[in-house]
């Protein structure tokens, strides 16, 4: 089977919808997947370990144990000796624990927040090896999906798009790739204007050019794309680029010797003009988390940025004698590189539009069978 790929522009949310199919035989194989529910029904056959009971707490799971630390563990069955294998964790971030296959290395669990993807790849020695979570303070982790996959020999994979501001990897994520022949995928970050060309490259290699020709303006955060916001038009913008020379002046000589370097990349102001009040604040929001943020627009070509907010974020009244009173939101920023981080979210598809659309874990499980299917949402 060739490798194919298609690309549906969504238009609502400025973004391109990927899907990619090849063959399922040359790319990963999930030969387990554990939902929060599965672990829990399994638990008192399969699993083993210094803990006294297994509990769900909504689509999380967690091995309690009366010890500060304690181990869960299940027996990996029916492996290829010499064949690699990934094991893939969906758990919350919380005190720093760790999971591993005995004898084939482990992966930490960090501190901090959300449910995020954690990974480890080995190589099978024996058709069975036990995985093995570390638990501390009686219950951490909070565990939401345990897959396993085979990898094929000699498997790699790229997602690519090349648009008007260059050739980057498409965003996905953390974990995520080619499984069982197919994978779908949002990319956030596109340019509004000038053809989109995607390319995948697998056992064999698919290119698809598209385009979304949007006049609009857009406050995207790339790793977080949820908390993005469309403006309706930026007003002002100014941009500094600091030099890195260094110059030298000696005494009794009349010219200085230099130190030679680059330009620094953009600072300066941000201004977006705001119809309300109300969208004035969804658009602070946008730099209230923190996060880095890409400006995208349709006028000019390379003036998308991915920048901070590094000063003042302030918003105003443009007019107050105007009988419909206008908002300009000002962000003082500094210019960065593309964020590395993964997706952790997607715009329209969200914990409460879950909820919505399937009001009890039971329902949900019946349309999303894994914990993939869910982070993706209805097709």
């Amino acid at each position: 089977m060739t490798t194919t790929i298609t690309a549906t522009p969504q238009p609502d949310t400025a973004s391109v919808r990927l899907n990619i199919a090849t063959d399922a035989l040359s790319s990963p194989q999930v030969i387990l997947d554990l939902t929060a529910a599965a672990i829990k029904a399994e638990s008192t056959s399969l699993w083993s370990g210094s803990w006294s009971s297994c509990d769900l707490f909504g689509s999380l799971v967690s091995f309690y144990s009366t010890a500060t630390y304690g181990t869960a563990r299940r027996t990996l069955t029916g492996l290829v000796i010499g064949s690699s294998y990934t094991v893939e964790i969906k758990a919350e971030r919380s005190t720093y624990t760790t999971f591993e296959v005995l004898g084939k290395g482990s992966s930490a669990i960090p501190s901090g927040s959300g449910v995020w993807s954690h990974t480890l790849t080995f190589t099978a020695t024996a058709t069975s090896h036990v995985l093995s979570i570390n638990t501390v303070f009686n219950n951490l982790p909070y565990i939401q999906n345990i897959k396993v996959s085979l990898i094929p020999p000699a498997y790699s994979f790229s997602l690519t798009r090349s648009d008007a501001n260059g050739i980057v990897p498409v965003r996905l994520f953390e974990g995520q790739g080619i499984s069982g022949g197919a994978l779908i995928v949002t990319d956030y970050e596109p340019s509004l204007t000038g053809p989109l060309t995607y390319t995948v490259n697998t056992t064999t290699a698919a290119t698809v050019t598209t385009t979304l020709a949007l006049q609009e303006t857009w406050l995207t955060v790339p790793v977080a794309p949820q908390y993005s916001a469309q403006a309706d038009l930026v007003t002002g913008l100014t941009s500094a680029r600091e030099t890195t020379t260094t110059v030298h002046k000696i005494i009794n000589r009349p010219d200085p010797i230099l130190t030679l370097g680059a330009l620094r990349l953009r600072s300066g102001s941000l201004t977006v003009w705001c119809p309300s009040y109300a969208v004035g604040r969804t658009l602070e929001a946008v730099y209230g988390r923190g996060e880095i943020v890409m400006l995208r627009q349709s006028d000019y070509a390379g003036l998308d940025m991915f920048h901070a907010a590094t000063g003042n974020v302030s918003l105003a009244l443009e007019d107050t004698m105007t009988p419909t009173r206008r908002w300009l939101l000002s962000v003082d920023y500094t210019e960065v590189k593309r964020p590395s981080g993964a997706l952790t979210g997607a715009i329209g598809w969200t914990y409460a539009a879950s909820t919505a659309r399937n009001a009890t874990y039971g329902a949900s499980a019946l349309e999303f069978p894994t914990y993939g299917d869910l982070l993706i949402g209805p097709l």
